[in-house]
């Protein structure tokens, strides 16, 4: 065999990598740097990513006084939890307040405020966003009726949850949060949960 003929036998024999390792290394490096790469694409989410919500609530002693004291003052009713716990965790009663801020923020939801809402994260969330673009006007409406008679307790409206899933509260109680000065500090809400009707 000529010694053309053993270079060419050489060079299209699989041991090729083995004859010039220099070569071939140089050739799959970048490859193998980034083939680790791949796995972390194809992987599944992490499972906190798939967890379910978690609803939590913890009404401070200071902001339990204002919802209920404001609620006996102007309504001339009880209260209708005699605890903050009881108002964390009724599974009967929606209860909401926000504040006075220009767009008002949600400064407390119970347990069945976040479920009703589908979002755990409602505090800090501007309040105008549980209703549709179209029906806010009358939400607003609303909520100058409340600052001006101090509460309603026939309130219908439809509200959104997080999903975009309709429905509408019937009979709810809105009232002003008036502090120890005589000041309001925001508003609140409580309706039932058997006068919620899925839209």
């Amino acid at each position: 065999m000529s010694t053309y003929s053993k270079r060419s036998a050489l060079n299209s024999s699989p041991s090729t990598c083995l004859t010039y390792p220099s070569q071939s290394l140089l050739f799959l490096l970048p490859f193998t740097l980034s083939f680790p790469l791949l796995p972390s694409l194809l992987a599944p989410p992490s499972l906190s990513s798939l967890r379910p919500p978690t609803f939590l609530s913890s009404l401070s002693p200071i902001h339990y006084n204002l919802l209920s004291t404001s609620y006996s003052k102007l309504t001339s009713k009880p209260f209708p939890f005699s605890t903050p716990k009881d108002t964390d965790e009724s599974d009967e009663v929606v209860v909401l307040s926000h504040d006075t801020s220009p767009s008002p923020l949600f400064t407390y939801a119970n347990i069945l405020a976040q479920k009703q809402f589908k979002n755990e994260n409602l505090i800090g969330l501007e309040s105008k966003y549980s209703a549709e673009p179209d029906v806010r006007t009358l939400r607003s409406d609303l909520l100058a009726r409340v600052t001006e008679f101090g509460y309603v307790d026939d309130y219908s409206g439809v509200r959104v949850d997080s999903e975009g899933g309709r429905f509408m509260i019937n009979k709810a109680t809105v009232w002003n949060l008036i502090d120890e000065g005589g000041e309001k500090v925001g508003q609140a809400a409580l309706f039932s949960n058997s006068d919620i009707e899925m839209l």
